[in-house]
């Protein structure tokens, strides 16, 4: 069996990135994706069955990184508002630095491809999400609602936040990244 090239990996999924990025995801076919990475279409076939296989691999691979960089840094000795400030800072900062990655997340999410599968992959993910609005709600400092509600009111403040910022409609400032939160913490509290 031959040995799989992490560095080739990198390539296809910057390739996958940045084509989606530019002609979206039913544009970006298998040759051209190989031909951005420079490389053949049959290298790209020895990393990935199809293109299918390739974007849910690039997906959940940039999933696992969110949550590396959301959840890890948080700490749990915290009172829960610290603690939700951290993550969306964290949020923000991973979003913006990562713009053409998020823009790619969302695009798939939006796809035929992104399925229960791939929902199900995403589950740790969701699960560490729940817990953490779950302790929030046992301490009576967010409201009662349920958890996904809260969960996409984050998610699509964040996206517009993000996408304003690499529009050069606002600049996130620290202030304006705390101003956000007092935002979003007034919208959810109990």
């Amino acid at each position: 069996m031959r040995i799989k090239d992490e560095g080739k990996i990198a390539r296809i999924y910057e390739a996958t990135i940045q084509l989606v990025n530019e002609i979206g995801i039913v544009g970006a076919t298998i040759p051209k994706i190989a031909k951005a990475a420079g490389m053949a279409s049959g290298t790209l076939y020895i990393y990935f069955e199809n293109k299918e296989a390739l974007l849910r691999a690039l997906y959940l691979d940039l999933k696992t990184k969110v949550m590396q960089v959301t959840f890890e840094e948080i700490d749990p000795q915290q009172p829960f508002k610290l603690q939700l400030f951290q993550l969306w800072k964290e949020l923000i900062d991973f979003s913006v630095a990562h713009q053409p990655q998020r823009i790619f997340m969302e695009q798939y999410k939006q796809s035929p491809y992104y399925d229960s599968t791939v929902r199900a992959a995403s589950g740790e993910w969701l699960l560490r999400a729940d817990a953490f609005l779950a302790e929030g709600r046992r301490q009576l400092l967010i409201k009662d609602a349920p958890h996904d509600l809260v969960f996409n009111l984050m998610y699509g403040y964040l996206t517009a936040l993000a996408t304003a910022q690499h529009q050069k409609e606002i600049v996130l400032t620290s202030a304006k990244i705390e101003a956000s939160f007092q935002l979003l913490w007034d919208a959810i509290k109990a």
